[in-house]
């Protein structure tokens, strides 16, 4: 076992000796001129040119140990020198090895600096793109597609002209292609296994794929994408393979992903979910990739807030999904569609409500309160002052109106709220009219507290605190001899 010092001394000694290997290789200029000669001569044989790839593919690696600036000096030198043009015809070789070999060397100078391949393919008449895109429909589609992905990154795109070049050269010229393999790679019924739709599985994967990361890298072409894409995209759900089909699916909800409304009434208008409503119909009891792909779907929309494709989906297809509406994202969407159709809510101010209830609510706590700061009060007073809250109870229902029943709800609060008013304004009128008498009813009992006879060894208070002593006790005497 070796410890880490020592690992990092041979590899700083294995990379000064490829560093020197490559130096020795770069400054032997007829060195070069020779190996592209040989590689552009017809007359090389296809083993002698796949020897010469791998050969250049090695020494491209080497280069790597070399420093940021001595790289992209010696890979300039080797663009120059035609590397480019070679790989070009590479690429055509019949043999499948020297083409992998070719692509991993594209991928060395993308990973070092890409617009050292991007000024090359901007120029008129380069057929290297080209190659690529039917690289990505044959059996070089994973390898071609990590080449797509580093040259139309959104990097690619803020990197001026060359990057927009790049994206519009693309679209226009190989998009096309890429949608016409797709065309003739579908059945024309879903369903049909015939052998001119079968195979090519990996292929419409890796163009989906790349698809996908157009729509995400530059959102403002998704127009284009949506009128000339979407719909031969959406054939894809006649082919038999589930992980084709749900390719199908995840990029039209990257296309959903831009929120834009007119995407929105494009779908609507070619009635592009019909298809994927078809395929989930026919599975939709099953828990599989496919179906969960649909249902993730019918959850982006409902949670985008997509009012146009709510309604959409919804009205047009209600009676295909009922029958799955166990699902959670079935009902939800259904649930969705009714809050957005409800409309405005009641003209019912909630604040006004609130405040009549705390208004009634208050005047009884102050009424509550005068009732227990005159806990010293007599039993006389109590009775007088229990008429007057029962007066209150009967004011209450003797207002009500008698046709009440043919009122709306609303007119029938409104005047209950006014009246509600004008019934605790009466009673705490009443309420400062007793008040007033107390002080002068508590002032005689005060006054005849001195006077009062006990019986009985008990307290009797006068009965009529307003006469006086001798008309009462004659008033006792007269009862007394009745």
């Amino acid at each position: 076992v070796v410890d880490d010092a020592t690992a990092t001394s041979l590899d700083s000694i294995i990379n000064a000796n490829k560093a020197a290997i490559v130096t020795l290789l770069k400054d032997d200029s007829n060195f070069f001129q020779e190996l592209f000669a040989r590689l552009r001569s017809p007359s090389t044989s296809v083993e002698s040119k796949s020897d010469l790839v791998h050969f250049l593919h090695e020494f491209c690696s080497l280069s790597k140990s070399l420093e940021m600036e001595l790289k992209l000096r010696l890979f300039k030198e080797l663009i120059d020198e035609g590397i480019f043009d070679v790989i070009g015809e590479v690429l055509q070789l019949p043999d499948t090895q020297p083409v992998l070999t070719g692509a991993d060397i594209l991928l060395i100078f993308l990973t070092a600096d890409p617009k050292l391949l991007r000024s090359y393919l901007v120029k008129p008449e380069t057929p290297l793109l080209g190659l690529l895109v039917k690289g990505l429909m044959e059996d070089f589609g994973v390898k071609m597609l990590e080449i797509f992905r580093i040259l139309l990154a959104s990097s690619a795109l803020s990197a001026g002209a060359q990057g927009g070049n790049i994206m519009d050269i693309f679209c226009e010229k190989h998009i096309p292609e890429l949608v016409n393999f797709i065309t003739t790679s579908c059945p024309e019924k879903p369903g049909d296994t015939s052998e001119s739709t079968s195979g090519r599985v990996s292929s419409l994967l890796n163009i989906c794929e790349l698809l996908c990361f157009c729509v995400q890298q530059d959102p403002s072409r998704t127009t284009f994408l949506l009128q000339n894409v979407t719909e031969k995209v959406l054939f894809l759900t006649r082919r038999k393979e589930k992980s084709i089909v749900a390719a199908a699916v995840r990029f039209f909800r990257t296309l959903l992903s831009v929120l834009d409304e007119n995407v929105q009434s494009y779908v609507v208008k070619k009635n592009l979910l019909k298809p994927i409503i078809d395929v989930f119909v026919a599975g939709g009891n099953h828990d599989d990739l496919l179906i969960s792909s649909i249902l993730a779907l019918f959850e982006h929309i409902r949670k985008a807030k997509a009012t146009v494709l709510l309604k959409y989906v919804v009205d047009t297809f209600w009676d295909q999904l009922a029958p799955f509406e166990h699902r959670s994202s079935i009902q939800a969407l259904k649930n969705e569609q009714c809050i957005e159709s409800l409309g405005p809510k009641s003209n019912t101010d909630p604040v006004d409500m609130r405040e009549n209830s705390d208004g009634e609510k208050s005047a009884f706590d102050s009424s509550t309160q005068k009732e227990e700061a005159n806990p010293d009060n007599s039993n006389g007073e109590a009775a007088s002052s229990s008429p007057l809250r029962s007066e209150r109870v009967l004011d209450y229902e003797d207002d009500e109106d008698d046709d009440e029943d043919n009122k709306t709800p609303q007119q029938k609060q409104t005047e209950d709220s006014v009246k509600g008013r004008e019934k605790r304004c009466r009673c705490r009128e009443d309420e400062r009219e007793e008040c007033k008498k107390k002080p002068k009813l508590c002032s005689t009992i005060e006054g005849n507290k001195n006077s009062t006879e006990r019986v009985g060894g008990e307290a009797k208070e006068p009965e009529n605190a307003r006469s006086s002593e001798d008309n009462n006790n004659n008033s006792l005497d007269e009862k007394k001899e009745s």
